[in-house]
């Protein structure tokens, strides 16, 4: 008699056995198609969870796109995104929007790899590594609240120059915080000086806020000698000085004027008009210049810009310049989806507005508040303004 036993395991055994026991014959079937299939579906089960894991978790990069813009003339959630007080507000139609760049991703987590992957086929966003643009040492914590001080500070300038500009009271002490050791005020003026008057050709003017310090030294010849009384300590000195002449900016434009090389700032500020903004989770400088226009078409009878809508970046200081922010190719994206025709930017920006330009959209080059003030005024009267076009600009690295 004979019996046939099975055995299956990975490989299968077949054997034929005597009475016996004796193996007769042993032949050995595997099943290559089996184990080759099973080892196939495992490291495809293994690639979609990396895959997966890679797409939701968080990368190295950033991603920079397109922001919201905010009617700083209208209303947001039913109240006015800028309020003013102690002054007669002339509310205007016109429109002065603010832009932004949005990122995807903080110090402390870049973007999603999907959110990355998805990026790379769109024309209006970039990556930009996490490390490119945070120290590693910098928490998510310290940047916003970075941007929220910076933001402050920029709708601080803007309350304070456009008061003085529209011709409301505004008195400070300005206080000289730093000093160029290439300027004429080196070791002629020193930190926290108090400066209070200016004489020059024997008449003295007194200083009762940046805006008049810069606007009597750019009525002054270079190389000429003033004399700044200031309050050092508990003492008033009168500190002689040789002015100096703008250095020449990228642009070959040379500001008119004289510089003494100080920083200054302004404490105790006191003024009978006062603003309030109603801006929240927006961080950063760069609404300086249209915070400005603003509230200086707020606080002057008639409409700047008519009916007109404008859209505009860039910081703004306490004499009255426009500086140069970044992103400016994400602003002008957003501007032009909303149909604005014209965009105000800082003038030094305009390498990148010609990279990057927008069909049928102006984009005028600014260098101070009283150049976009004539713009939006010429505009708004159906003129064209003075003011050159950034496609007008060419910048060069090897002047300033």
């Amino acid at each position: 008699m004979s019996e046939k036993s099975f055995q299956s395991e990975g490989n299968s055994s077949v054997a034929d056995a005597d009475s016996d026991g004796a193996f007769a014959r042993k032949m050995e079937v595997k099943s290559p198609r089996k184990t080759k299939k099973g080892a196939k579906n495992g490291s495809l089960f293994y690639f979609l969870v990396a895959t997966c894991l890679a797409l939701i978790m968080p990368g190295a990069y950033l991603i920079q796109e397109p922001g919201p813009m905010l009617n700083l003339s209208g209303e947001i959630n039913g109240k006015n995104i800028v309020t003013i007080d102690g002054a007669r507000d002339h509310m205007s139609s016109a429109k002065f929007y603010m832009t932004t760049v949005s990122t995807m991703g903080d110090p402390d987590f870049g973007a999603t790899g999907g959110a990355a992957l998805l990026a790379l086929f769109s024309p209006n966003n970039q990556l930009v590594p996490v490390r490119a643009m945070y120290p590693k040492e910098v928490s998510t914590k310290q940047i916003d609240e970075e941007n929220r001080q910076m933001m402050q500070s920029s709708q601080d300038s803007a309350a304070d120059y456009a008061i003085y500009k529209a011709g409301y009271r505004i008195e400070g002490d300005v206080v000289v915080y730093a000093i160029d050791k290439n300027g004429p005020g080196y070791n002629r003026l020193m930190p926290e000086d108090i400066v209070r008057t200016i004489t020059f050709n024997g008449e003295t003017h007194k200083i009762p806020n940046f805006g008049e310090m810069t606007s009597l030294l750019d009525k002054i010849p270079p190389k000429s000698t003033i004399v700044l009384g200031v309050d050092r300590g508990k003492n008033r000195e009168n500190v002689d000085v040789t002015t100096q002449a703008w250095a020449t900016d990228p642009t070959g434009y040379v500001r008119k004027g004289s510089r003494i090389g100080v920083s200054v700032g302004v404490k105790n500020l006191k003024s009978d008009v006062k603003v309030k903004y109603a801006v929240e989770g927006i961080g950063g400088p760069s609404a300086g210049l249209m915070f400005t226009l603003a509230i200086y078409d707020r606080l002057t009878e008639g409409n700047l810009g008519k009916a007109e809508a404008f859209a505009g970046t860039g910081t703004i200081n306490g004499s009255g310049e426009v500086g140069p922010i970044g992103g400016i190719r994400y602003k002008m994206v957003s501007a032009h989806k909303k149909g604005i025709k014209n965009f105000l930017a800082p003038v030094l920006n305009c390498d990148e507005v010609n990279a990057y330009p927008q069909p049928g959209m102006n984009v005028w080059a600014v260098r101070t508040f009283d150049e976009a003030r004539q713009v939006v005024d010429a505009i708004g009267k159906g003129e064209t303004p003075k003011v050159p076009q950034c496609s007008e600009i060419e910048i060069s690295p090897q002047r300033g």
